[in-house]
Parts: structure tokens; C-alpha cells; sequence
């Protein structure tokens, strides 16, 4: 649980960064085999065994926990809009897996507003 924790802690830092610099967001470019994201200075190659999700299995999965979360009374709506998956890394049976996702954030991260978390 602490790795699962740890591990996005750092996605959200990178992206936070990433965040802070002046260039246009663009989506980064998905094939079978690798991820490449000029915006997030990112390249991933999928090592043998992992597969990278398509288009349309990205959209299913951020459509099912939508409707997951919604079925529980939270607002997602907001989020949801703000939010880009950028990849999703997994093995056969999905487990384990890398979810690389984006948003854009209401106001700007600083260092100081990280620290409060």
C-alpha cells in the first residue's frame, strides 16, 4: 500500500512540475508497444509481457470507475473533465499496472501547498 501510495505521489510531483513550465499541453503518442509525450519529456517502452492500453480501453476504464465512484454519491464530473490518461501499462491479467494520467489543476502547485498535504 505504501509503494501504491509512494508511486503516485511521485506521478503527481512530476506532473505538478511539468505543470509549471510555459509550453502549450499536447497528449503524448500511444502505440502498441511505446508511450512518447514531448510535453512531459516522457518515454516509455513496454517491457515484454506488458501491455499498453488502447484509446478506447483507457476511455471503458475511466467510463467504469465513473459510474463505480457515481454509484457511491461522489461528484466526479469535475474531475473527470480535468483529466487526461495519458497510458495505462499492465500484464495479462491487469495486475499489477502504471496509470499514467494528467489534469489540469484550478490554481497553480507550489511547493509550500505540496508541503500542507
Amino acid at each position: 500500500m505504501k509503494k501504491t501510495v509512494a508511486f503516485f505521489l511521485l506521478v503527481f510531483l512530476i506532473l505538478s512540475m511539468a505543470s509549471c513550465q510555459e509550453k502549450a499541453y499536447q497528449k503524448g503518442i500511444l502505440t502498441s508497444t511505446t508511450y512518447e509525450s514531448e510535453f512531459l519529456n516522457l518515454k516509455f517502452t513496454a517491457p515484454e509481457g506488458v501491455k499498453l492500453a488502447t484509446e478506447e480501453e483507457m476511455k471503458s476504464t475511466i467510463n467504469q470507475s465513473t459510474q463505480l465512484l457515481k454509484s457511491e454519491s461522489l461528484n466526479v464530473d469535475a474531475a473527470v473533465d480535468n483529466s487526461v490518461i495519458e497510458m495505462y501499462a499492465y500484464y495479462g491479467d491487469r495486475n499489477p499496472n502504471v496509470i499514467l494520467m494528467t489534469e489540469k489543476l484550478q490554481s497553480r502547485m507550489t511547493a509550500e501547498k505540496l508541503s500542507r498535504l
